[in-house]
């Protein structure tokens, strides 16, 4: 009975930290999944793109300095290189259902192939380079006999004003959050896929070269990126912010542990339940 009693302790020992060790191990496993998760679309921003003063990053921070401050992150990738150009001017504060322009056809069949392959609607981006200017809209369809070749847009009101010759874009748009405990991923405002779960929150910040009027060059730490405008909740406010300036993204992931209230299940640190990464965009910078 004795060595019986021996031989139960022993293995209970061993179940047990069988257990604890499972725990740690599914923990570490999960904030890896998420950041190897994030990492790519992060590090592949500007890829493909020569102009890089392009808005590619939204930042979006909640509950800012309190215990449950969390982050969303929506990113913009170009998926066709070759732009399309404006053949006619968009005037500031004027509507439009058509846009004329002047590119090659070969080059509108690609942006008609995609637009059908992602479901006959899809972002586009208008730029002007010489003001750093620009905004989305929705882009549905094309008409490549028509002289000039127009494609057909949700109808806009222009911001700004856009004159012939300005850049149009195609754009993929990916969302990053945590709902209900389950990392997501939104593509295109459409498709929404459940990618890790027990995941607790997000916290994103951008480390952003900020040059002053008279030339010096320092860093601004920044939770808040908007579409258009200056960055947000930052230790100092960037001047002159452009894409182009993020230096990194310093990702961090908290999760939640499965079993904390198994009596055999080891009591992890909130230390324990995050784990960090930066995170190199391709821009000027990098």
């Amino acid at each position: 009975m004795i060595l019986l009693g021996f031989a139960l302790g022993g293995f209970n020992s061993m179940r047990q930290s069988f257990v604890q060790d499972e725990g740690v191990a599914d923990v570490n496993q999960r904030l890896k999944t998420v950041l190897a998760t994030i990492g790519p679309d992060m590090q592949q921003i500007g890829q493909g793109l020569t102009d890089t003063s392009i808005p590619l990053v939204k930042l979006e921070v909640f509950n800012v300095g309190t215990a449950n401050e969390t982050s969303i992150i929506t990113t913009r990738k170009v998926s066709i290189p070759t732009p399309l150009n404006l053949s006619e001017a968009l005037i500031k504060n004027q509507s439009n259902t058509t846009l004329k322009i002047s590119t090659d056809t070969s080059i509108l069949e690609q942006w008609k192939n995609k637009r059908i392959a992602d479901g006959g609607t899809v972002q586009g981006y208008i730029h002007n380079s010489a003001t750093n200017t620009g905004q989305f809209f929705d882009y549905k369809g094309e008409n490549l006999t028509a002289d000039p070749r127009t494609i057909t847009i949700s109808s806009t009101t222009w911001t700004e004003n856009y004159p012939s010759g300005s850049s149009i874009y195609l754009m993929d748009k990916r969302k990053y959050e945590v709902k209900d405990n389950i990392l997501t991923l939104t593509v295109n405002d459409k498709d929404t896929f459940k990618l890790v779960e027990y995941v607790e929150k997000l916290n994103i910040e951008a480390t952003i070269k900020s040059i002053a009027n008279n030339g010096t060059i320092s860093d601004s730490k920044c939770k808040g990126i908007p579409e258009s405008g200056t960055p947000t909740n930052c230790d100092t406010t960037p001047n002159n912010y452009k894409f182009e300036n993020i230096k990194y993204l310093d990702i961090k992931a908290t999760v939640k542990q499965k079993n904390k209230d198994n009596p055999s299940a080891k009591k992890l640190r909130s230390e324990d339940l995050t784990m960090s990464q930066k995170f190199f965009i391709r821009n000027t910078l990098n």
